[in-house]
């Protein structure tokens, strides 16, 4: 079987098959990353501007829940390639959480920085 023709069978059954790692966010993330072309420039600035730091656990498994299917099944990408918009939203809202919860921290950011910053480093309180 020619691997195009085996990729379009894959395509098929991707989207007749039921979403198992589904959530209720599934819908607004594919239109979500319909708009890519309006973040695009922005997430190449914000890479290139903020300097981020993580805490240790930060690393994680980032494409999960409905981003799988739309990451890794994209019809309109290659097999075995990514779907490059999705996984970018993927990453954005992955690092949104992230900076929420303080597993991230853009570095000398006041509202955003390391939360280790302001605690008091080795020494004593007089």
């Amino acid at each position: 079987m020619p691997r195009e023709q085996l990729a379009e069978a894959l395509a098929t059954i991707a989207s007749v098959v039921p979403d198992t790692d589904g959530d209720d966010d599934a819908e607004w993330r594919a239109e979500l990353v319909a708009r890519y072309g309006t973040v695009r420039g922005f997430i190449r600035l914000l890479v290139e501007i903020t300097d981020f730091g993580a805490v240790e656990e930060a690393a994680a498994d980032l494409v999960t829940g409905s981003w799988r299917r739309l990451v890794f099944a994209d019809p309109d990408v290659p097999h075995g390639l990514v779907g490059k918009a999705a996984y970018s939203f993927c990453v954005l809202e992955y690092l949104h959480r992230s900076l929420c919860q303080r597993d991230v921290f853009a570095r000398d950011g006041d509202r955003w920085g390391d939360p280790r910053a302001k605690l008091l480093a080795g020494g004593t309180v007089e």
